[in-house]
């Protein structure tokens, strides 16, 4: 349990979800998701936190597979305290985990992942939402490498975020949503908290400075660009 592998016990008071709501026991295989449409998603960093790409199967009766990967900057994994390494070291061996050379997350990395899971699994993307937040050279790797006009930005605030977040929230709820019992994603929604505006509009933020909810965000970035092209894609499934 990855709350055990944090010395963590349940998740923070202002939290959005509680383990035992994001948790779900269903699991697939690489197999499952193969020659399928699908919805890609985004969150990068530069440094300290991770980099997360989701991808986002729709299934029948608004049901979803949801795999990931993520990154970190091997001079960040080696200055980290010693039992988060034991931690992460675990996860690059589960191969749910990759270190890029230097202190810098190398972007080219996740464009090579989207890359292979396209040709290997026989993927065809619809749309894969991002951040604009430095995002800029890696969209043009991106498009240069197979994927121009399907990059579509997710603006990061109350206006874009609010419905998604929600729906997200109810779908995880409902076990709708198989993420393989993902450690890293599960760790990133337990880390997630909300912010309410006078609209009762949600903004997504991290409920520990220390934690990371990139998971978390590629994965809504990822529901943000579903919704908008939700009718398309379920006329596919």
């Amino acid at each position: 349990m990855l709350t055990k592998d944090f010395n963590i016990i349940g998740t923070a008071s202002t939290a959005f979800l509680e383990y035992s709501t994001i948790r779900n026991e269903e699991t697939f295989t690489m197999k499952d998701i193969t020659d399928s449409y699908c919805i890609g998603g985004v969150d990068l960093s530069s440094t300290t936190d991770l980099t997360s790409a989701t991808i986002l199967v729709p299934r029948p009766s608004d049901k979803f597979l949801c795999h990931q990967m993520y990154w970190m900057p091997q001079v960040t994994f080696e200055n980290t305290e010693h039992s988060k390494r034991v931690v992460y070291q675990a996860w690059i061996e589960r191969g749910l985990l990759e270190l890029t050379p230097g202190n810098r997350i190398d972007y080219a990395y996740i464009t090579h992942w989207f890359g292979r899971m396209k040709t290997d699994y026989r993927l065809y993307f619809q749309s894969i939402g991002y951040d604009s937040w430095n995002s800029g050279y890696w969209v043009k790797d991106m498009e240069q490498n197979g994927f121009n006009g399907l990059m579509d930005i997710v603006i990061q605030g109350a206006k874009t975020l609010s419905n998604p977040l929600k729906h997200l929230g109810a779908d995880l709820a409902a076990k709708k949503i198989n993420y393989n019992k993902n450690p890293l994603l599960e760790y990133c929604l337990c880390n997630m908290s909300v912010v309410y505006d006078r609209n009762n509009n949600i903004t997504p933020v991290k409920s520990h400075s220390r934690g990371f909810i990139d998971g978390a965000m590629s994965l809504l970035d990822a529901y943000c660009v579903y919704e908008r092209n939700k009718e398309l894609l379920d006329s596919l499934i």
